[in-house]
């Protein structure tokens, strides 16, 4: 891997090609793609913040 370092300010900061790291970026998302409940929505019947009906009667 070919990485710079250079010190700034006390601190180490760590660059790298924006395309190698937009390549393990996406890398990374399609990877953990299947996990997230954004890309693939939870079951409802699972979903603990799902709406609950409230069945009202007026007596």
């Amino acid at each position: 891997r070919n990485t710079k370092f250079k010190r700034y300010n006390n601190l180490y900061l760590c660059f790298a090609q924006v395309s190698k790291a937009a390549a393990e970026l996406m890398a990374y998302c399609e990877s953990h793609a299947k996990e997230d409940p954004l890309v693939t929505p939870v079951p409802s019947s699972e979903n603990p913040f799902r709406e609950k009906k409230i069945f009202c009667t007026i007596l």
